[in-house]
């Protein structure tokens, strides 16, 4: 019997004996080029073996696989529940015959199989409905919350340990080198630290990437920190990327130090330099403001212009991956998906948030790419529109909100400069007032948003290319948006931002 619970599918024999509430259990990691192929082969064994196993739709990998996924539960794309510890014993000696030349994402919560590169184990939970085990004195602790391998109940391990813990030392050569002061953030795919370099006393960045982790086999969090080294070694003299101080591998991991870029990211200069957090009485701060704005786009403009006569990609285009420095020029500090422009691309990324129909088709010439990411960057820094991107991924409803923010506040340079980078051909911006004032507009952002909340299972006919949508639902929208005061969106438009919602 095969039945669908959450997003997991589950085999459950008729005839397998009763599962325990907590033991041994193994876990199966895949990437999204070998998933098939190892389900295949996992599944074949446990069908001829009567033992319960679950296994993730293919649509659902994301949530496994990839940098932002769980630490805690990247990689477990296929569980098996043994009955006991002999056959536990047996499965992870079978498997291991069948998957040793696979290779899968490293499962933190879990112990690796001698040298396979996707089998694991662990104890824990099975039958129970909460996430806790029991050590023999019938003490309750919790089951897997952190990302490290432990066994907390101090059950027999019935296996041969062939597999030698993570280490764990600190004897080796990156607390040797470096001192960690802090840390930037933290993913799947490794952390990245603030830390000194105890030879010179200089602050550095130190990026980890973590070994078998990744989304295939090409792009894995190893290889693209190596190619991030590539591209900061072959650009280092052209001053737009930090310099590199040093890479190494330890304990299977690998790592990049690259100078400190002094200075404040775009994320954090935003505050500052929010347009659309001043009132519009505020005369004096607002035309400050937009010179500091335009400062920033004329900056980001030259990199830019500077990457692409050189034949640089950028591709990873966010607020956060840009420091302004002191002197007020701009550098990018995440290089790990810039490409060569005459050359295949290694990775493309894209922030939901900057990225239309246009950019997802992948049918833009590199450098239109990165100019349009250029044009939705720029006005997240200032109104946010470009967030409407995840409703209507058209454009249309961004570029109408921000044509009247600029109307507002009087920002045509901006305006002007956006339009080109975004090819929309827009004409001046009317002297009037607005069709939609400032107040109108916010509103108009937070309806779509809290409706689109308020509604996750709104019934939606859809075809691929074609814009029908429910009647009920654009009703439903229309009629929240009327009572607020707020845009009434046509068929065509809300069908749009529908279909991208759900």
């Amino acid at each position: 019997m095969i039945s669908n619970k959450f997003q997991f599918h589950y085999y459950l024999p008729d005839h397998a004996a009763a599962l325990p509430e907590q033991g041994w259990k193994v876990h199966v990691s895949a990437f999204y080029d070998n998933y098939h192929r190892i389900l295949k082969k996992v599944a074949a064994y446990c069908y001829l073996h009567d033992i319960p196993f679950k296994y993730v739709t293919t649509i659902q990998l994301r949530h496994f696989l990839g940098r932002q996924c769980s630490r805690l539960s990247a990689g477990k794309v296929i569980t098996i529940y043994p009955t006991n510890s002999v056959q536990f014993c047996d499965i992870m000696t079978d498997l291991y015959k069948v998957l040793h030349a696979e290779h899968g994402p490293y499962i933190l919560t879990d112990h690796r199989y001698r040298s396979a590169r996707c089998l694991y184990y662990r104890y824990g939970t099975i039958t129970r409905q909460q996430r806790v085990v029991y050590t023999a004195n019938g003490i309750a602790l919790p089951d897997a919350n952190e990302p490290i391998y432990t066994n907390k109940t101090h059950a027999f391990n019935p296996l041969i340990d062939y597999g030698a813990p993570r280490n764990t030392d600190e004897s080796g050569y990156l607390f040797s080198q470096y001192s960690i002061t802090g840390a930037y953030q933290f993913s799947n795919f490794g952390g990245i630290y603030k830390g000194l370099q105890k030879s010179s006393g200089k602050e550095v960045v130190i990026k980890e990437a973590r070994s078998y982790l990744g989304e295939s086999e090409k792009i894995t969090a190893i290889n693209l920190r190596k190619h991030e080294l590539t591209m900061l070694t072959r650009y280092a003299k052209t001053g737009l990327f930090p310099t590199v101080l040093d890479h190494f591998q330890e304990s299977e991991n690998y790592y990049l130090v690259t100078q400190m870029v002094p200075g404040k990211t775009l994320a954090s200069l935003k505050k500052e330099i929010y347009l659309g957090g001043i009132a519009l009485t505020n005369k004096s701060a607002i035309s400050e403001c937009k010179k500091r704005i335009l400062v920033v786009t004329r900056e980001l403009q030259n990199l830019f212009r500077k990457a692409h006569q050189i034949g640089i990609y950028l591709n990873d285009v966010s607020l956060d991956n840009f420091v302004q420095q002191p002197d007020g020029t701009i550098r990018m500090i995440d290089a790990e998906s810039v490409n060569v422009i005459d050359q295949p691309v290694f990775a493309e990324t894209g922030t939901p948030e900057y990225n239309d129909q246009n950019l997802e088709s992948g049918k833009l010439p590199l450098v239109t790419r990165d100019n349009k990411r250029l044009g939705y960057l720029l006005i997240d820094l200032v109104c946010t529109a470009n967030d409407l991107l995840t409703l209507d991924h058209t454009g249309r409803q961004t570029k109408r909100v921000f044509k009247a923010f600029c109307t507002m506040y009087r920002c045509p340079t901006l305006y002007q400069i956006v339009c080109h980078l975004e090819e929309w051909g827009c004409s001046d911006l009317p002297i009037s007032k607005p069709r939609y004032p400032l107040p109108k507009v916010a509103r108009d952002l937070q309806n779509i948003s809290r409706w689109q909340e308020q509604n996750p299972t709104v019934p939606v006919s859809l075809k691929k290319g074609d814009m029908q949508m429910d009647s009920k639902a654009l009703n439903s929208l229309n009629e929240q948006l009327r009572a607020n005061h707020s845009l009434v969106l046509s068929k065509q438009d809300a069908s749009r931002m529908i279909e991208m919602s759900f």
